[in-house]
């Protein structure tokens, strides 16, 4: 019996679960002239609650990480509160999962640093008009970047005076846009050049 009373010198917490399914949490904490108090609480409801939120928080996490966008949410203070494993990459950051909290400015300004608006004073510009735009409308534009990819970018105001930015490399869409215009181009040219004249009418 001596390491039991030595262990109630301490507080000690348990957690049981009864025959019927129920959760009970046992809290043993020392008293002041030496004795101890036990408190049995049903944490069941409660539980059952948190292993629903880490479910849903898992699901999330793996709906962001399944897309094929980068994704950044920030709160109202402009702080980073989730971004998923695309965001680093088509943003050109390391590791920007991993960095709740940081700032959108100082996350454009490291862009800006590393070369990924590419360089002189053009790169400059392009970062205070990201970090000037109003983010509590939307916006949606295309950049280009040094490497030759092609960016969509969008920005959607959320309820809490926060915003969502995705970031989606269309690179090939773009390439395919431009391959079509200039099928389009010559098809006209060499129509243009013909000794006939052609209509086309629709059914």
């Amino acid at each position: 019996h001596y390491p039991l009373r030595r262990q109630r010198q301490m507080c000690i917490r348990d957690r049981r679960r009864l025959a019927d399914g129920r959760l009970i949490e046992v809290v043993s904490d020392p008293t002041p002239d030496g004795g101890f108090a036990i408190t049995y609480s049903d944490i069941t409801a409660q539980t059952a609650a948190e292993a629903e939120a880490a479910s849903r928080a898992a699901m999330l996490r793996m709906a962001l990480d399944g897309m094929r966008h980068g994704l950044m949410l920030m709160g109202p203070d402009r702080c980073l509160r989730i971004a998923n494993r695309l965001a680093a990459p088509v943003n050109g950051v390391p590791e920007l999962e991993g960095r709740v909290g940081e700032k959108f400015d100082e996350v454009v300004r490291e862009q800006w640093a590393s070369g990924f608006f590419g360089e002189g004073a053009a790169a400059e510009a392009m970062y205070r008009q990201i970090v000037g735009y109003d983010r509590s409308q939307s916006i949606l534009y295309r950049r280009s970047l040094a490497d030759g990819r092609v960016i969509e970018v969008g920005s959607e105001p959320t309820p809490d005076g926060g915003f969502v930015v995705t970031h989606t490399d269309i690179t090939d869409l773009v390439r395919a846009e431009r391959d079509a215009a200039a099928r389009a181009d010559i098809l006209r040219q060499t129509l243009d050049s013909m000794r006939h004249g052609i209509a086309q009418y629709d059914r």
